[in-house]
């Protein structure tokens, strides 16, 4: 059983507000973010008739908040009894409002679950001033993520490029909706010396995608694979893919280039693996701090089945939602990693994604 709650735009921004306003006390007066939970009782008792709240930061309609009520509607099946949850919507920031509150004022006892964009994993590292994540995200309890996700370079039929050896010679126009839809396209192109042009302006990926589809643009450089857009493009050669932004081949696209073919250097592996981190978690799940190990690993095993549970997998496959699994752990071992990147590293990188047109 799902229920949703929704905040208004007014209340997201008072939240943000609120926010900010209330992380200020917790970092310079000491007041004590949430405690962790007393470890009384088994996780199946704990959980057992509850009512729990998803997190979404996403806005209501987009790919994010698909996924979120997919996993409200079929986690309840393989949780203690009569489990329910109510969804939360808390959009704003890249879900960075969403991933403040979870870090410092949810509950910590297994009972809120966040459910963000990727982003957050590595913006506090990447963004020089860093002054608005309050949030370690090494700290957090990482359950599942629901796939890896790929960034993809996407042309019309009637560009001239057919090959990533094209985009070193001849301009690509793209469409794009600012902020973190640039990152990758300043990558190709103050990295790999590649010619792409960025136009900017389009709200949303729906209005960059139709930029495309009217020939605005002669392509887009997508943050991951939008799947029930470019499935019918692919197929009827609306558009054709030329490189895949990811550190692993994407399943749907085995034989497509990869961008870590491009690299030459290990200081530019160093750059790309830590921009691409956050593509092997597309769709990540998590809880706060500190939650009690048993009921983090409780719901890590309930996450486990329902991604192999026909009735899920149907239902993911008939909303064109990819389902290709990360486990918890795996995303907590990355982040170690990342988060361990030599500081001239970071540096390079964040110069490199910071570089306009």
């Amino acid at each position: 059983m799902v229920s949703v709650r929704q905040r208004s735009a007014p209340t997201c921004r008072f939240l943000l507000l609120s926010t900010f306003r209330f992380l200020s006390v917790v970092f310079c007066c000491s007041v004590s973010i949430p405690s962790r939970a007393q470890d009384g009782g088994s996780a199946d008792a704990f959980y057992h008739g509850r009512q729990l709240t998803i997190i979404s930061g996403s806005a209501v309609g987009g790919g994010y908040d698909a996924y979120a009520r997919l996993v409200g509607r079929h986690l309840p099946k393989f949780m203690p009894a009569n489990v329910r949850f109510v969804i939360q919507v808390m959009p704003g920031g890249g879900s960075l409002i969403a991933t403040n509150t979870l870090y410092n004022i949810s509950p910590r006892d297994g009972s809120v679950l966040g459910f963000v964009q990727r982003g957050v994993l590595t913006a506090p590292l990447l963004d020089p001033k860093a002054m608005n994540y309050h949030y370690d995200a090494r700290r957090f309890n990482w359950l599942l993520s629901l796939n890896a996700e790929a960034g993809l370079i996407i042309v019309r039929n009637s560009a001239p490029h057919t090959s990533v050896a094209d985009l070193l010679t001849t301009e690509l126009t793209i469409s794009s909706a600012g902020g973190a839809t640039e990152i990758f396209p300043h990558l190709l192109r103050n990295l790999f010396g590649m010619k792409v042009r960025i136009v900017s302006g389009y709200k949303g990926a729906a209005e960059a995608y139709l930029a495309l589809e009217r020939g605005e643009v002669q392509g887009r450089i997508s943050t991951g694979f939008d799947k029930a857009v470019l499935t019918p493009w692919i197929a009827d050669k609306t558009v054709r893919l030329l490189m895949s932004i990811s550190l692993k081949k994407h399943p749907y696209f085995p034989d497509l280039p990869l961008v870590t073919e491009q690299i030459r250097t290990e200081s530019d592996r160093e750059v790309v693996e830590l921009l691409l981190a956050e593509q092997l978690a597309g769709r990540p799940i998590l809880m706060p701090p500190e939650v009690p190990k048993d009921r983090v690993a409780l719901m890590r095993e309930a996450m486990e089945k329902m991604v192999r549970d026909k009735s899920f997998l149907a239902e993911a496959e008939k909303l064109n939602l990819d389902i290709d699994p990360v486990g918890g752990e795996e995303i907590a071992a990355l982040l170690d990693k990342v988060y361990r990147t030599p500081p001239e590293t970071v540096a390079r990188t964040r110069d490199i994604i910071s570089v306009r047109n």
